[in-house]
């Protein structure tokens, strides 16, 4: 059964959840994880475990669900977590997904979160079965859903916020949902009796695009070189997951691809249907001029390499990687990157 985020959460508030599987899609890679969370959360509530799995392939992806049934037979309770960042969903994957779902125990589940699922996926015969479970579409939020997103989480986190401290939230995180989830945990360490003002928030220092993995790629498409050291070890030191840094980059990837593909004329009405709005808007229309059919296919080659790092497909450092995915992101040509090692 198809629904959105916000009938999600609706659902977590019951008492009796008993659902299966969810499946939660969508092309922006935060807050699909964002609202997984929410779910994840009420599982370890629960007292129920996670078996994470990252498969790789279409092969390992049935692989994995034969394996870990078997084992399920041996251990306690748990759910899959099930995090697949490919582009394409075939039938036997669903077939395989359906004969896990069917010989679950009562108190298990499924969790996979992708990115969105094509029409052409979804009108797969194997796909029907999902109409018996959850399907939870996430959209990108446009400007006024960003405001309304973003007070609704301040208010989750016990946080008071001005109408003028809640407007500058919104100009200094650009619709950045992850800045904003940032901030908004920054403030949290403010004293909570009071309504937090503008001065409050300028008080500590929580707005440089080092700070989340969307103004980090910001930065990036801005062509800010010399930045990229510096972002690459300020994501590392916060323990940012990788395969998340993967997930971000292949979303604008998609976007600049659709955008080049588009006659420049068209591009601006292009960027309402992605939801692309504000500053966010003119540095990837300033980018996707610069970038060629070349380029579009070694920055995508160099994220492929990073999610495979992030999932332990590769021996390669995932961190090393990112450096080199942001360089070329950058516009910086693979045969500079020697040249800018030694520097």
């Amino acid at each position: 059964m198809p629904i959105n985020a916000k009938q999600l959460l609706q659902k977590l508030a019951a008492p009796n959840f008993g659902v299966k599987l969810i499946w939660i899609d969508g092309d922006d890679s935060f807050l699909v994880q964002h609202y997984a969370d929410a779910l994840r959360k009420r599982a370890q509530q629960s007292g129920i475990k996670k078996r994470l799995l990252y498969p790789n392939s279409t092969d390992d992806w049935i692989e994995q669900f034969k394996i870990n049934q078997t084992l399920s037979l041996f251990q306690e309770i748990e759910y899959f977590d099930i995090r697949w960042n490919g582009s394409n969903i075939t039938a036997n994957m669903f077939d395989a997904l359906q004969l896990a779902v069917s010989s679950q125990n009562e108190s298990e589940f499924i969790l996979i979160t992708t990115p969105r699922l094509s029409a052409k996926t979804l009108q797969l015969k194997a796909a029907g079965f999902l109409q018996q479970y959850l399907h939870v579409r996430v959209w990108p939020l446009s400007e006024s859903d960003y405001k309304d997103w973003l007070y609704h989480e301040a208010t989750q986190l016990n946080i008071r916020l001005s109408n003028e401290a809640l407007l500058y939230l919104l100009q200094q995180t650009n619709g950045h949902p992850a800045a904003g989830l940032q901030s908004l945990r920054h403030l949290k360490m403010l004293n909570n009796d009071k309504t937090i003002s503008i001065e409050d928030i300028e008080q500590i220092s929580i707005f440089s695009a080092k700070h989340d993995i969307f103004g980090a790629i910001d930065s990036v498409l801005n062509q800010e070189i010399i930045k990229i050291p510096l972002l690459v070890r300020s994501l590392k030191e916060q323990d940012t997951e990788p395969v998340m840094i993967a997930g971000a980059l292949y979303k604008t990837w998609n976007e600049l691809n659709t955008l080049h593909q588009t006659y420049p004329s068209q591009r601006q009405t292009l960027c309402q249907k992605l939801r692309i709005f504000g500053p966010k808007k003119n540095v990837m229309l300033r980018h996707v001029d610069r970038i060629n059919e070349m380029d579009l296919k070694m920055i995508h080659q160099a994220i492929v390499r990073l999610d495979r790092a992030s999932k332990g497909a590769s021996t390669l450092d995932p961190w090393n990687i990112l450096t080199e995915c942001f360089f070329t992101l950058a516009g910086i040509k693979h045969s500079h990157l020697e040249f800018l090692k030694v520097i």
